[in-house]
């Protein structure tokens, strides 16, 4: 399943993971595992209210489908029109293409309606591996409901045959390891090391994912389709390299007992589910405090022009000044000035001239969240930026940035005029 929701031009990968799951769609719907209605009927149990459900990467739609039984309205979300195209239909569903354009408002619009809280549940299966996270789970956090909100995630990452037939799959898993996205590590790990800052309800937590078996029938047929879904095989295959060929599929027949065997598998599934929307990281940001330095500063800055820029950090849950740029500072100054591998906030005094030629300013606001940054810090900053910036009278525009291309000059003249 594919990711469904990103804006983030950080996350120049989204549309390459995307063509992965568009060549497979048509097999990826009749090759993946389903679900035990039982989960379901489990999840709409702790949701107070059961107006609106989300199911985030829905790929072909089974999981949007199964809770359309325990919803009024279910929307389905994913970054592959293709696989849309395949998804199972219901009265109840509604289906979006959300490409990787699309802004954190207008997803809000589009799953909600523009209300922000209004969601009971939030499902993700299979899919949250590929996701920037400390984006989504900001976007979690504006579309959950406050009280009774509940946000469920799972995946699987083997299935269980027999002695024989596991220990031929061994060689082969590994021959397509090297072709996987480093970022389907979290599913190799069982998501135990998949950051995950919400409260726990007693199945599985941050670290520790509940484990869960998926008992199904399974043809050799559909095991092989199953396979061929794989995103290392596409990936294998548009590298110029098969890692099913014949004589590999034939040898697996040949342990599996014939084509025409059905055979009872077991899928390893693993879960973090539910988890009510009163979590760690958004109790850490609505305790988070800013420290007084830091208005006094700014309107220093907006009031008597004292300074060009102003870098803030996050220190024991307080939000401190971090430097002060003199007021002569070039926009270089500015940028050199960040953190290669932290996250800050940041303002700027930006002067320009107007096409009428008047001279103005405006002061942007900036959230620096680079790559190698700690994801837990990335969460902190993400979670916290709005309650600060709330603080800061007499922002014109922000910049969200992950390396300085994206908070060039350029960029900054072309919001600014």
């Amino acid at each position: 399943m594919c990711v469904s929701f990103l804006n983030i031009s950080s996350y120049l990968e989204v549309g390459r993971m995307a063509g992965l799951f568009d060549k497979q769609a048509e097999v990826y719907l009749e090759a993946r595992p389903t679900y035990p209605k039982e989960w379901y009927m489990k999840l709409a149990a702790l949701t107070p209210q059961h107006s609106l459900a989300w199911d985030v990467g829905t790929g072909n739609g089974q999981a949007a489908y199964s809770l359309s039984e325990h919803y009024q309205q279910v929307v389905g979300s994913d970054i592959s029109e293709e696989q849309l195209k395949h998804a199972m239909q219901h009265p109840r569903v509604r289906y979006i293409h959300s490409p990787t354009s699309i802004s954190e408002d207008e997803m809000i619009n589009l799953v909600a309606g523009g209300h922000e809280n209004s969601v009971d549940l939030i499902t993700v299966a299979e899919a949250i591996h590929w996701f920037d996270l400390p984006q989504f789970y900001s976007l979690v956090r504006r579309l959950l409901r406050k009280a009774g909100g509940v946000i469920a995630v799972w995946g699987y990452n083997n299935t269980v045959v027999s002695l024989d037939f596991d220990l031929l799959m061994k060689p082969l898993h590994k021959k397509m390891l090297p072709y996987y996205d480093p970022k389907t590590s979290y599913l190799w790990e069982g998501y135990r090391t998949l950051p995950f800052p919400f409260e726990s309800v007693g199945l599985g937590r941050e670290g520790e994912p509940m484990e869960l078996d998926i008992k199904r029938e399974q043809s050799f047929q559909g095991l092989v389709r199953f396979m061929r879904s794989c995103s290392a095989v596409t990936t294998a295959k548009d590298q110029g390299v098969d890692l099913l060929p014949e004589e590999v599929i034939e040898e697996l027949k040949q342990v599996w007992g014939g084509p025409d065997l059905v055979r009872s598998v077991t899928v390893k599934a693993f879960t973090l589910k539910p988890f009510f929307i009163g979590d760690k990281m958004a109790n850490a940001a609505s305790g988070m405090a800013v420290h007084d330095d830091c208005k006094l500063r700014f309107l220093e800055l907006k009031a008597k022009r004292s300074y060009r820029f102003i870098l803030f950090k996050i220190e024991q849950l307080q939000i401190v000044v971090d430097k002060l740029g003199e007021p002569n500072d070039s926009y270089d100054d500015f940028t050199s000035s960040f953190p290669p591998d932290e996250c800050r906030y940041a303002v700027y005094d930006f002067d320009f001239i107007t096409e009428e030629n008047c001279q103005k300013s405006k002061i942007f606001f900036i959230a620096w969240s680079p790559d190698p940054s700690k994801v837990r810090m990335k969460m902190v900053y993400a979670s916290s930026k709005d309650r600060f910036k709330r603080e800061l009278d007499g922002i014109s525009f922000e910049l969200q940035a992950t390396d300085p291309s994206e908070m060039s000059l350029d960029i900054v003249k072309g919001r600014a005029c």
